[in-house]
């Protein structure tokens, strides 16, 4: 047990000097000093991000597309009247024109259109809508004091499918008439043309294109972080168990046990999030752990955490074991030490928003680098980063704080 504790500690130490080797973003707000210091330390961040990401597959794909639709605006009037379409009026980067073409407005009357489409088509119930339906009938009746062993529920159910069958007829009849409508309809006609253009010009097959090699880096973080979690929750739970049982000798080594891929259900039952791990003591909850194969996610992964708890919220750890959460219960984060330092040293979900959003603070139609930013535009995308991803504390000052609670693997 020693040996592992002792091993821990090293890794832990290996992973706070890389997170101190690396440049401060200026934005996490302990490290916030004034707002003009902090944006000066994200410029230099977001200089150093660039040439470490200069090179990833993503931003290589971007760049041969963003080259190529930029010569196609260029050279095509019909191109130009694409973008004009969908709110552009000058050359951007792919991405942004994905975002713009994604969400052209295609008018309210074609909206309407699709939504009475998927209703007119007639599907007979299913057994279980029988069950439901012949079930709620006999509630009423029983509510109502009437006799319900004469009555015919056939007859009942076929009285159910003959007024779908209605209904249907009355919505492919409005569906003819706003067809008509939708000739004239301009929202739609800028809708068509604008699809017409997209497919000609090939733009729908760079899409296709950018999302294969977005999926798959999505794809390949994905399976690396459900292999971590596969591959150490026994060691994790170990780990754990004999951590509480270092502080507290009368423990039962053999009434620990452990739960994966569990659930957070809110007052109202619904699920509210997922749990990686919950270690139990004599049944009871006493410990969660969230493991982040990106050492840089460990303060987010342990405050997505804590606001659950601090609400009081339920876990359910099977399918009818729904347990409540004491105040006290100790939040572990699992992470591993990095395979090489090429790595983009912050926050996973920040270099999407970075992605997304940094280039044009959310606007896309200007082409707005962060080499351009003013000063109110970084407290513009500070202040989103802080609200969406919980950047109260660095991953430096959060590992400091939390020591206890972190549990490092060399490798998977």
């Amino acid at each position: 047990m020693g040996s592992k504790f002792s091993k821990n500690e090293s890794y832990k130490n290996k992973i706070l000097d890389l997170f101190l080797s690396f440049q401060k973003t200026g934005l996490y707000q302990n490290e916030s000093i004034t707002d003009e210091i902090d944006f000066q330390q994200f410029i230099k961040f977001c200089d150093k991000l660039e040439n470490r990401l200069i090179d990833s597959p993503r931003n290589i794909i971007l760049k041969e597309l963003t080259k190529k639709s930029n010569k196609l605006f260029d050279s095509e009037p019909e191109v130009r009247e694409l973008y004009r379409i969908i709110g552009l009026n000058e050359k951007v980067n792919f991405i942004i024109l994905l975002k713009y073409f994604d969400t052209l407005d295609f008018g309210k009357l074609y909206s309407k259109f699709l939504i009475l489409k998927n209703k007119s088509k007639y599907r007979k119930m299913n057994y279980q809508e029988k069950v439901l339906a012949i079930n709620n009938k006999k509630q009423k009746m029983i509510f109502r004091n009437e006799n319900i062993n004469n009555f015919n529920f056939n007859n009942f159910i076929g009285e159910i499918e003959s007024k779908k069958k209605n209904k249907c007829k009355k919505i492919i009849e409005e569906l003819k008439e706003i067809k008509i409508k939708l000739l004239t309809d301009k929202n739609y006609k800028n809708y068509q043309k604008a699809k017409f253009l997209w497919d000609k010009y090939k733009f729908s097959n760079m899409k296709k294109k950018f999302n294969e090699i977005d999926f798959s880096i999505g794809e390949d973080r994905r399976l690396r972080g459900n292999k971590f979690e596969k591959s150490k929750s026994l060691d994790s739970f170990k780990f754990i168990r004999n951590d509480f049982i270092k502080k507290n000798k009368k423990l039962n080594k053999y009434l620990f046990n452990f739960f994966t891929n569990c659930i957070w259900i809110g007052k109202n039952k619904n699920k509210i999030g997922e749990i990686d791990l919950v270690v139990t003591y004599n049944k009871k909850p006493i410990a969660i752990a969230e493991f982040k194969s990106n050492c840089f996610d460990i303060p987010r992964g342990y405050f997505q955490h804590y606001y659950k708890v601090k609400n009081n919220n339920f876990l359910q750890l099977e399918r009818n074991n729904i347990v409540k959460v004491n105040s006290d219960i100790k939040i572990y984060l699992i992470t591993l030490i990095p395979d090489n330092k090429s790595i983009a040293a912050t926050d996973s979900k920040l270099i999407k928003m970075i992605g997304d959003s940094l280039t044009d603070m959310g606007k896309y139609n200007t082409n707005k680098y962060h080499q351009n930013f003013t000063l109110t535009d970084f407290l513009e995308f500070r202040k989103k980063v802080r609200n969406k991803l919980n950047f109260e504390i660095s991953p430096d000052k959060f590992l400091k704080k939390y020591w206890q609670n972190i549990i490092v693997f060399k490798k998977l």
